[in-house]
Parts: structure tokens; sequence; C-alpha cells
């Protein structure tokens, strides 16, 4: 009965202590200081702990901002411009559609901390440009700039994503689209170029319809020929009876003569 009382007050004391911190964080968030955590590319904290900006850092960001506003070029194009010109992110790796979107989303460029769900003035006066960020948003709501959505729809159109390895770097190959004047095309394209460019791999993309078709006919021709699976069945078959009896003779005890 004593433990189960210690317990209770432990886990009580335990609640009490998350619930101080959560409320303090969120009393500080309110007064403009940063909560915590990674803080985003261009920016750091002041003496007072406010949001203030990196120089040689910031103007890397206005140049995403501004070439994105334009309506010139998406978040892989500016990605791979990023790349060419030599610009690297805080940990010295290629820039990715990802982490583009990310910063293209982010508020705290016009000045501006996160907690819970509501966002609080931190700097006395944006960063960015309230008119550009605002266009930004309207473009990113236009084009369905929606990460996770757009792969969750592509699966259903691209039967090899996530099956075909690249050569050269051995990541997976995923489906991508491109639009002309009247058509579309499908293609599949290493995920280490479509995340961060040619620089990160410089591996070909396959159209899709050949790509799918020539699988397809691998697939009829393998099916067609049932001593091909049989044989296939075999020699997995050996090899794990190998594979399983070195294991047992490795565990099995020595002897004691």
């Amino acid at each position: 009965m004593l433990v189960q009382l210690l317990g209770v007050f432990a886990e009580f004391e335990r609640s009490t202590i998350i619930d101080r911190v959560v409320n303090g964080m969120e009393r500080k968030a309110a007064r403009g200081g940063w909560p915590g955590g990674r803080l985003p590319y261009g920016l750091r904290l002041d003496d007072d702990g406010r949001l203030a900006t990196v120089p040689e850092e910031f103007s890397t960001v206005e140049r995403v901002f501004t070439r994105y506003a334009e309506g010139v070029v998406g978040c892989t194009a500016l990605a791979t411009e990023l790349n060419e010109a030599g610009l690297r992110t805080r940990t010295s790796k290629l820039s990715s559609r990802q982490v583009l979107l990310e910063m293209l989303r982010n508020r705290a460029y016009v000045g501006e901390v996160f907690f819970r769900g509501t966002w609080h003035r931190s700097a006395e006066h944006p960063f960015l440009d309230p008119a550009v960020f605002d266009r930004v948003q309207a473009k990113l709501a236009t084009r369905g700039e929606h990460y996770d959505r757009r792969f969750r729809a592509r699966d259903r159109e691209y039967l090899l994503t996530g099956l075909v390895r690249c050569g050269r770097c051995a990541q997976r190959y995923v489906g991508v689209l491109a639009r002309g004047r009247t058509e579309r095309y499908r293609y599949y394209t290493c995920w280490s170029r479509h995340r961060s460019g040619r620089q990160a791999c410089e591996a070909d993309s396959v159209r899709a319809d050949a790509l799918e078709r020539a699988v397809l006919d691998a697939l009829v021709a393998l099916y067609a020929e049932p001593t091909a699976l049989l044989d296939a069945v075999s020699r997995q078959k050996r090899h794990t009876g190998m594979t399983t009896a070195r294991h047992e003779a490795e565990a099995e005890p020595p002897r004691v003569w």
C-alpha cells in the first residue's frame, strides 16, 4: 500500500512539473521569446531571446522567397538552382524540395514564433515583406504544394514507385510528372536526384510507360515458364538449408573430452 501511495505522489509531481514547464514556455512565446527547438535557417536569437536575422544566411532566404513569388520556378527547380550556386544548409547538405517547402511556409521569417497552435509576434518589424510572404502562400495553395498528399496520390498512378533501385546511388526510384502544353508525361527518377538535383545523383530519368511495360513483359515471361520459378525456389531452399546448417553448427556447444 505504501509503495502504491508513493507511486501516486510521484505521478502527481511529474504531471505538475510538465504543466509548469509548458505554461512557462507558453508565457515565454506570448512575450515573443523563442520557446525552444531548432532555429530556422537565416535566423538567430538576440540577447533577449527574440528572433533576429543572420545576414550572411538571410540573403539566401530572401532569394528563395523572391524567386518563388515571381512564379517562374517551383521548389524542385529552385533547390537545383541553389545547389548549383554552391549554397548549402547549416549542416552542409544539399537543398531539397522539402527543405524549401518548410522554409516557405514558416512564419518565423515575418518575425513570429509558434507554440501550441498559436503564432506570437517576436520581432518589432517583419524580416520579410509581408506582401511577398502572402503571395508565396497563395502560390503554394494554388500549385498544391502538399508533400504528403502529392505522393499518396502519385503512388496510385506509378506502379513501380519504391520498387526500382538506382544503379548509381542505390536509392529508390519515384514517379514524377511533367506537363507540356497539351500532354502529361510520366517518368521515374532517382529519389536523390529528385530531392537535391543532378549534383546528388546523375542517373537519368526513365519514361514510366516504357519501364512499366518492360517489367510487366518480364513478369509475363517469367510466369509463362514454370520451371524457372521451380528452379528459383529450389535454389532458395538449398541456400536456406546450408545457412541453417551452418548456424546450427556454430551454435552447437563444443564437446568436452
